[in-house]
């Protein structure tokens, strides 16, 4: 798998050369002393003509301009005592550049703009991504009367969104490099190498997309599929050797030393969509070819997959079974800090990763509602199983969600609304009793996850647990219990790449090909080993104690969580009162279940969030993000954000 090629430089020179100012009469109400950047496309080189026009609050020129030239070949450029109407400025820049793809000074020259407020900045970086939001941002200002600042950040999300990017910008895009070494610019670097890597690698064609894609998302902040098939062309012929080795030797000509990370190109390719959406083509020329489906339904679950690990690492970091004193990534943090906000990158990331595995989970069932087909009748069957399950984890995580209507005409852009998590419960618990409705767990059929049946009756138990409906979780969880292939593995084997010796339900082996649960952040936070289990025996008889001890039946529930102790070789317990046996239960929880997914969710059902993890209620559950506040307005922000 392509993986993405991240620069990280020790130390950038600034230089500065000789304004050139051009200006008519007009009030001068801003002065800065200085403000410069860089100019990267790849970096721009040494004499390519930066100017700064000025413009007036509504972003229109007031006829007072600037000019400069970068000052290097790392496409560095400074402007000193200037005066500003009012704070907005429009930076242009033309000039050749370096092809990270070729290896080669551009054969042609390129403008690369960006719309910035400047008051208090000394530093604006002019890049694709400002260039590509620039003219959405104008429209949204002029026409839909948008605040600057929500302009750009609606903008941004756009043009992330349209290319298949699920997590947010943690920094805005003008304030971001190529050798930062974060996140944003590897998603910078990774969107420069695509637009390169068009089948002539011409200025031409790469000048011709960026201008298609500006003008596309200017209309309406939506990418057309003619641009999208493009991104997915180019995404194929990326080489990430050979741009790893041209940056390496292009910086090492300018006297820098720079280390290259391949850890997010990947990402980045794999979140481009691989198939067209079904409302630019005909369903009948997608949704009528078995394999077709097959594919799309490979893409929906690496999407479910990707959310289960993005939310593993979350949970394992803000309800921790063990010390993360040494996690110091940014946003991270702030979960075992407890101290996230609606800006953190990693809520919206989860967020973002946790619908589209729902949306394209629900264009299955929409086009394949009338397909008999015995492999695509069992494939809408263990669609509706993830679904219950991701719905489970947005209730558990966020309270009151959208919930998507999967019949929904994909030409009706209204923005979905929230639902009571009740609702949203109940919606599910029907849509599984359904399934099941005729069938037993042993007819299921078994999936690339393992054992969707067993899953399916553990989703009842999961959501019937969740609502204090102990009873009927009980019989659910009775059911999988009694079941001949129910067994809880040796402790050895837990989490063994091997089903007949591990204990999982479902799971999935991080031995298999591709990049799922291989991130640097679930590796150092949430991996427990080479399988890693999205619904297994202890959880069931955990559940079982927790169901059992909730409704009076302590000798039933210590009898269930003596069989875990036993097995993670501890002493049985007789405890008779209802107060120990939660302290045992939680205890369990955390050293067998933690960084599953699972402890904080039971923590909040025995009533000890608060005390244990030392929040007030409000955060019991995480901020809707704020991108999404921007653009649905059917939705609230959480109590206490």
């Amino acid at each position: 798998m392509k993986k993405i090629l991240l620069i990280i430089m020790g130390i950038l020179v600034f230089g500065c050369s000789k304004d050139k100012e051009t200006t008519k009469p007009g009030a001068e109400t801003i002065k800065k002393e200085k403000i410069g950047g860089f100019i990267e496309k790849g970096p721009f080189v040494r004499g390519s003509k930066v100017t700064l026009i000025d413009l007036d609050n509504d972003l229109n020129p007031t006829g007072k301009t600037y000019e400069t030239q970068t000052t290097d070949d790392l496409g560095a450029f400074e402007f000193k005592n200037i005066a500003l109407s009012s704070g907005y400025a429009k930076f242009a820049i033309d000039g050749f550049y370096f092809n990270e793809v070729t290896g080669k000074l551009s054969a042609s020259r390129i403008v690369l703009n960006s719309i910035a407020q400047v008051n208090e900045l000394n530093k604006i970086n002019v890049n694709i991504i400002t260039h590509l939001q620039a003219a959405r941002i104008l429209k949204l200002v002029k026409q839909d009367k948008l605040t600057f600042n929500m302009a750009k950040k609606q903008a941004t999300k756009e043009l992330l969104t349209g290319l298949g990017i699920s997590e947010d910008l943690i920094l805005a895009a003008d304030q971001i490099s190529l050798t930062d070494g974060s996140q944003d610019a590897a998603t910078l670097l990774a969107l420069s190498v695509v637009l390169l890597s068009n089948p002539d690698h011409s200025d031409a064609s790469f000048t011709e997309l960026m201008s298609k894609m500006s003008g596309q998302l200017e209309l309406d902040g939506k990418l057309k599929e003619d641009v999208k098939s493009k991104l997915r062309s180019y995404a194929a012929k990326v080489n990430p050797e050979q741009v790893a080795s041209n940056l390496i030797n292009r910086y090492h000509s300018l006297g820098l030393s720079v280390k290259v990370l391949e850890d997010r190109l990947s990402d980045f390719l794999e979140n481009i969509e691989i198939m067209p959406p079904t409302n630019s083509i005909p369903p009948e020329t997608v949704w009528g070819e078995e394999s077709m489906i097959v594919a799309a339904w490979g893409a929906a679950c690496e999407s479910y997959a990707t959310s289960m690990e993005k939310y593993y690492v979350i949970e394992a970091l803000y309800a921790p079974a063990k010390s993360y004193e040494g996690i110091t990534k940014n946003g991270l943090t702030d979960f075992y800090k407890h101290q996230q906000d609606a800006r953190n990158a990693f809520v919206g990331e989860l967020w973002n990763a946790t619908y589209t595995a729902l949306t394209r989970i629900n264009q299955i069932l929409k086009y394949t509602k009338d397909n008999t087909s015995s492999r695509v009748v069992s494939i809408r069957k263990d669609a509706l199983i993830l679904t219950g399950h991701l719905y489970y984890i947005l209730t558990e995580t966020w309270g009151n969600v959208p919930l998507l209507d999967p019949y929904k005409d994909p030409k009706d852009l209204t923005a979905p609304k929230s639902f009571s998590v009740a609702e949203i419960r109940q919606s599910n618990l029907t849509a599984i009793q359904n399934l099941l409705n005729g069938s037993t767990i042993s007819t299921l059929n078994m999936s690339q996850f393992g054992k969707m049946g067993f899953m399916a009756i553990g989703l009842q138990a999961k959501y019937n647990l969740q609502s204090g409906n102990y009873a009927e979780a009980i019989r659910y969880l009775e059911i999988l219990l009694n079941e001949p292939g129910f067994k809880l593995a040796n402790k050895s084997n837990i989490f063994a790449d091997d089903r007949q010796l591990n204990e999982a339900i479902t799971g999935y082996s991080t031995n298999m090909p591709g990049n799922l649960f291989k991130s640097e952040n679930f590796i150092q936070i949430a991996k427990k080993g080479a399988y890693v289990s999205f619904m297994r025996s202890t959880e069931i008889l955990l559940a079982a104690a927790e169901a059992e001890m909730q409704s009076g039946n302590l000798t039933k529930s210590i009898a269930y969580l003596n069989q875990v102790r036993l097995r993670n070789n501890k002493t049985t317990i007789s405890a008779t009162n209802k107060e120990v046996l939660i302290n045992y239960l939680l205890e369990e929880y955390k050293e067998d279940l933690g960084m599953e997914g699972l402890y904080f969710s039971a923590l909040k059902r025995l009533g000890k969030a608060e005390s244990v993890l030392n929040i007030p209620s409000a955060k019991k559950l995480m901020p809707i993000p704020q991108m999404e506040l921007l653009t649905n307005p059917f939705i609230a922000q959480n109590p206490g954000y």
